[in-house]
């Protein structure tokens, strides 16, 4: 049997990251809210076809979003947390060659999502979105982590990356690859209880 007889493809990009995401929740135990879950998949999809994202300095484009009044600060504010999320759920790498932590990037794109969720201004009610795009961070973080893990790979956090992310932000994700990389083997633990 080939390899492509056994890959499933969805008919659409939407389904396809959608089902990437459900798939990671899954793995995670984690279940987002659905305004969080469609956020997630729709941020993805705005952000497959754009290769300089890894070139954006974003601690620059949040103090500019902080100087911008209006629509255009808040803009800014929503790319900074968008890009935040990305770099530190699917690319942990950009903060690795970066020289900062991965917390790091969770921290200004939680700030950037609450400032906007206490803006006056914003509308439909998109403020009750950004509030639960900056609690739920870190949740998002985990789902966008465990998808690079579900073809089987090892995880994508250096044991001290994985140390530093769980101990500053409760991730589970970061957790589990403690624990997996830090248990001793089955039967290691066997040959314990027998002594």
């Amino acid at each position: 049997m080939s390899v492509m007889s056994t890959l499933m493809l969805n008919p659409t990009s939407l389904a396809q990251w959608h089902k990437l995401v459900h798939e990671a929740e899954h793995a995670i135990a984690e279940h987002l809210e659905e305004a969080l879950e469609s956020y997630l998949v729709f941020l993805l999809m705005r952000y497959t076809c754009q290769p300089a994202l890894g070139t954006r300095v974003v601690a620059l484009d949040f103090l500019e979003g902080m100087a911008t009044r209006g629509r255009s600060g808040q803009q800014k504010l929503r790319d900074v947390g968008d890009c935040c999320l990305l770099f530190a759920g699917l690319f942990p790498e950009i903060a690795r060659r970066r020289r900062v932590a991965i917390h790091y990037f969770i921290e200004l794109g939680q700030s950037a999502y609450s400032i906007l969720s206490d803006d006056p201004p914003m509308q439909n009610g998109d403020q009750s979105t950004f509030h639960q795009l900056a609690s739920g961070f870190v949740r998002l973080v985990d789902v966008l982590l465990t998808m690079r893990t579900l073809d089987g790979r090892r995880p994508t956090l250096q044991p001290v990356e994985a140390y530093e992310l769980w101990h500053e932000t409760g991730s589970r994700f970061a957790y589990q690859a403690l624990s997996e990389q830090f248990s001793p083997p089955a039967a290691s633990r066997d040959k314990s209880k027998d002594n």
